[in-house]
């Protein structure tokens, strides 16, 4: 049986990426060879925080600008440099 102790991270959000981190996720993502289960291995990071980066890089591309991803708590200066 699993103990408190045994997790690694909590249920609650995990942080934000920074650029570098979320420019790569993207990347990892976009290949089309990795989930966000994967990525936020890869990176160590958590699964929640790749996932809101992968929506708020949808929401950008969407039409949607960076105050949206800032809504959602996490940094998307990488998805919206890629916007013009």
């Amino acid at each position: 049986m699993l103990k408190r102790s045994d997790h690694k991270t909590s249920s609650a959000m995990s942080g934000t990426l920074d650029e570098g981190q979320a420019l790569a996720a993207l990347v990892l993502w976009k290949s089309g060879h990795f989930d966000s289960f994967d990525i936020g291995r890869l990176l160590a990071v958590g699964e929640d925080a790749v996932c809101r980066t992968l929506q708020a890089a949808r929401h950008i591309a969407r039409g949607g600008g960076a105050e949206g991803g800032m809504k959602l708590g996490i940094g998307v200066a990488v998805a919206a440099r890629g916007q013009k």
